[in-house]
């Protein structure tokens, strides 16, 4: 851990993929030093309440279709892809072909923004899609080995940006912020259904298995969007 110092301008709460991976955003952009990332469990910890070390990760358009959500998929995207043009190895961050379907309609609004974003981006002709099928695309995504890209953030940000790590369980997101703190991201995942001040009622975790197989052959990533399940 870095010297103890006073809580920084910035506070980021979690220390999983989101909140690493903003924190590196804010580190490229010379606030690194003036960056304090708190949160009950860091790289290394493997407590069952902590998602991303158990975590698989790849890009999937799978948000919404509203504005926000549209924004956020695309500035997403667009750092995972740098970091897998620049460091692929050391961020455990790889480009993948990847098909997507849904079984219900799409909006046209997200397969436009989809469309000017998602490189190498093609709809799927509706001859082709599986039976139950109703829109699908082919684009190159991501793939993330959430483990190891958490410990290369987490050593990255105390060794080159400065970012001062604090390990503590806050008691409500109030008490994130000190004297000097003008602003604090929320990055807690499932826990901010419970953290004072935040008690998020429509933050649920989601049910589902992750299975590891060696299958170096597999070299497509394929999503399937259902009406009450994600495959």
């Amino acid at each position: 851990m870095t010297p103890p110092r006073k809580r920084d301008p910035i506070v980021i709460v979690g220390a999983g993929v989101i909140g690493l991976d903003i924190a590196l955003v804010l580190a490229r952009r010379g606030l690194g030093r003036q960056t304090t990332v708190i949160a009950e469990h860091f790289p290394g910890d493997t407590s069952v309440n902590y998602t991303s070390p158990w975590a698989g990760a790849n890009f999937s358009a799978i948000s919404g279709s509203d504005e926000n959500a549209l924004r956020w998929d695309r500035l997403g995207y667009g750092h995972l892809t740098q970091l897998a043009s620049t460091v692929a190895q050391e961020s455990f961050v790889k480009r993948t072909p990847s098909i997507e379907y849904w079984d219900e309609a799409v909006s046209e609004d997200k397969i436009k923004s989809m469309s000017e974003y998602l490189e190498d981006f093609k709809a799927i002709p509706r001859a082709e899609l599986p039976d139950g099928v109703l829109f699908g695309v082919s684009f190159t995504t991501v793939t993330v080995n959430a483990p190891k890209h958490i410990e290369y953030l987490f050593n990255l940000l105390k060794s080159e940006y400065g970012v001062q790590f604090v390990k503590k369980t806050l008691p409500s997101i109030q008490s994130a912020y000190g004297l000097a703190t003008k602003i604090v991201f929320n990055c807690t995942g499932n826990a901010a259904r419970h953290l004072a001040g935040v008690e998020d009622s429509k933050c649920y975790p989601t049910r589902g298995q992750i299975v590891l197989a060696k299958a170096p052959h597999v070299q497509t990533n394929i999503m399937r969007h259902g009406v009450d399940y994600e495959t």
